[in-house]
Formats: structure tokens, C-alpha cells, sequence
């Protein structure tokens, strides 16, 4: 069922997760959410089954500090963050989070979608590194 999807950079929306042959992964949280202080999650992840995968999350990149104003620009949320610090923080626990793949398809248009979790995310690049090249 999965063939070569961990290869796949997934999207749904602004939410975009990178999958890299070496069983780590990028998990990138919506950048329309200005307000939020996780931007991003890390680690390795595992096939627990054909339709499960296991994330391990080592790592996050978070936003110390810095106050929540009333949003300007391109934000979708109503407030963002300002004068913050970007860091990039080691969990000395780390996280599990099972996802559950209920499909593989072509959308009407011919682009490979995946549903995790019940989210459809869709194949908008072979390079699991395009997103991660082109944020930040």
C-alpha cells in the first residue's frame, strides 16, 4: 500500500511534512498561523504497519519570548508574534505520535493525495527538501 510514500513531501493546506528515505522526518506547522510557537517538529519516524507510522519527535524549533499583537499582512490568525526568538530545541523526552493512512489516491487532477489521520495531504514535490529549502 505504501510503496515509496515516505519519499513523499506532504501538504494540506499550509501544513507541510517531509518523509526522508533515511526515516527522519520534518513536520512544518502552517506559516499563516503567526501566533503559534511550535513552527516546527523533527526525529525519525517508523512503519509500525502497512497503515501505521510511528513519529518520534526529537526536536523542535519554537519561538521564546516576544508578545502577541494584533496580526498585520499576510497572517490567518488574528494575532502574531513579535520581537520573539527563533530556537531550535533537543526534547530530552521525546514524543510519539502514531499516524493511521486510511488512503493512497490520484485526485481529479492526477496528484498523488494521502489521507493521515483523516487529512487529505497531496504530493506537490518529489524533493523532500523543496519545502524545507523555502521557508525560514
Amino acid at each position: 500500500m505504501f510503496g515509496k510514500a515516505y519519499l513523499l513531501q506532504l501538504q494540506d493546506g499550509a501544513i507541510h511534512t517531509s518523509f526522508f528515505s533515511d526515516g527522519s522526518y520534518i513536520f512544518n506547522y502552517s506559516t499563516m498561523d503567526c501566533a503559534k510557537r511550535t513552527i516546527r517538529h523533527s526525529g525519525e519516524y517508523k512503519f509500525e504497519s502497512d497503515n501505521t507510522i510511528l513519529l518520534i519527535t526529537k526536536n523542535k524549533t519554537i519561538v521564546e519570548g516576544g508578545k502577541l499583537v494584533p496580526a498585520m499582512g499576510s497572517c490567518g490568525s488574528e494575532f502574531e508574534l513579535e520581537d520573539g526568538i527563533v530556537k531550535e530545541i533537543q526534547l530530552a523526552n521525546h514524543e510519539n505520535n502514531k499516524l493511521s493512512i486510511s488512503s493512497i489516491s490520484l485526485d481529479q487532477e492526477a496528484k498523488e493525495k494521502m489521507t493521515i489521520n483523516g487529512t487529505g495531504f497531496w504530493r506537490f514535490s518529489k524533493d523532500p527538501l523543496f519545502y524545507n529549502s523555502h521557508s525560514y
